[in-house]
């Protein structure tokens, strides 16, 4: 039962962690619509994108369990980009730059680690 519980909680903080993307790129393209940036300096913003929601989604966890906070924002982070990777596949149609997908998930970890180390 407790192992159904913490599935339960790391499926409710992914779908945060999704809802979060999904606001701050709604943001994003509003202000690329309105300023219009730079192909670069789009993927930079998307980048940090990810960083911030991974920072945040996994402060939110370790506000509320603090126990093996590190692989547990990790495996948080793992799973939120393996879906942002399968998304992006299937909308290019199987194309997508591995060092592109390779940064993401370096981001996307370096944003959980840094929470999870942070933790006062």
């Amino acid at each position: 039962m407790k192992i159904l519980h913490r599935v339960i909680y790391m499926l409710k903080l992914l779908m945060l962690s999704y809802i979060i993307t999904i606001i701050m790129i709604a943001l994003l393209a509003f202000l690329v619509l309105k300023f219009d940036f730079n192909d670069k300096l789009v993927s930079g913003m998307i980048m940090g994108i990810y960083f911030v929601t991974n920072f945040l989604t996994t402060r939110i966890m370790l506000h509320l369990k603090s126990d093996k906070r590190l692989l547990r924002g990790m495996l948080l982070s793992s799973i939120y980009m393996g879906g942002i990777i399968l998304l992006s596949v299937l909308m290019n149609n199987g194309k997508c730059s591995e060092l592109s997908i390779f940064i993401a998930i370096g981001v996307s970890l370096l944003g959980s680690i840094v929470a999870s180390i942070t933790k006062v």
